[in-house]
């Protein structure tokens, strides 16, 4: 886990480039790991784990809370369970069961939570927008350009979200 850097200095810039550089993909998903890094980086319940200056603040109408959620994949890799590498989210501890418990557990919390598939296979992308609660907060994409535009819109969502609280 990547402390959040602030990506205008250049040699911030090459510490996030060397440690996407060092990743190696090997065809398994485990979108529901993300998603619970994701819940863990706002959630105050797991402040103890982090250093002072990156807790996260606790709910208040000041504080806006968003998660987002992107893959390419099948959520076919679980980590309890012995449902290793399947992707159906209807099997009782596969990674799309313990993403979708995820998903609500983060809703429930009242954090925003956006999802985009990006080239994804339409089982994923089936699964992304019932994680988000519905099309209005899940996205996909299909290129890079389009995926862009998908994260800027996920911004504008988020800063309205601001403006009418």
């Amino acid at each position: 886990m990547q402390p959040l850097l602030d990506i205008a200095k250049p040699a911030e810039q090459t510490t996030l480039r060397n440690l996407i550089n060092s990743l190696n993909p090997d065809g398994w998903t485990a979108g529901h790991i993300g998603l619970a890094w994701g819940w863990y980086s706002v959630s105050p319940n797991w402040s103890a784990f982090w250093p002072a200056n990156n807790q996260p603040k606790p709910q208040s109408p000041d504080v806006l809370k968003g998660v987002l959620l992107m893959t390419d994949g099948m959520f076919n890799t679980a980590y309890f369970g012995g449902n290793k590498n399947g992707d159906d989210p209807t099997v009782v501890h596969s990674s799309g069961d313990q993403a979708l418990g995820l998903c609500q557990n983060i809703r429930d919390a009242g954090v925003a939570l956006f999802t985009v598939a990006f080239d994804a296979p339409v089982s994923a992308a089936d699964l992304l927008t019932t994680c988000a609660g519905g099309a209005g907060n899940a996205f996909t994409a299909a290129t890079s350009s389009e995926l862009r535009d998908k994260f800027r819109l996920v911004a504008d969502r988020l800063s309205s979200l601001r403006i009418a609280k």
